[in-house]
């Protein structure tokens, strides 16, 4: 069995350096555990290329991994195993 918990925290993400468009989407995809490109669209009225680069870069931070391909049935997911190394602790 294994235990997933959130490793994105809210310092984890500071340090990425996402931009405001980027936060609304992850926090969505927090919350409803998916998002596609229509909702960050319709949400933060941006266009297609706009939307693309966002989760492009997203999915280069391994933050976010695409679930199918381009088009109307691909969809975002929060990555389960990320190439982040936590912090060790100030000893």
């Amino acid at each position: 069995m294994t235990i997933w918990r959130d490793w994105l925290t809210e310092d984890v993400v500071n340090r990425m350096g996402l931009n405001e468009r980027q936060r609304v989407a992850l926090a969505f995809v927090q919350q409803h555990g998916r998002v596609t490109n229509r909702d960050v669209k319709t949400k933060g009225g941006i266009t297609d290329r706009t939307a693309l680069r966002d989760f492009d870069d997203l999915v280069a931070k391994g933050v976010l991994e695409r679930v199918g391909k381009t088009g109307r049935s691909a969809y975002y997911v929060l990555r389960q195993e990320t190439r982040h190394k936590p912090d060790k602790p100030d000893i």
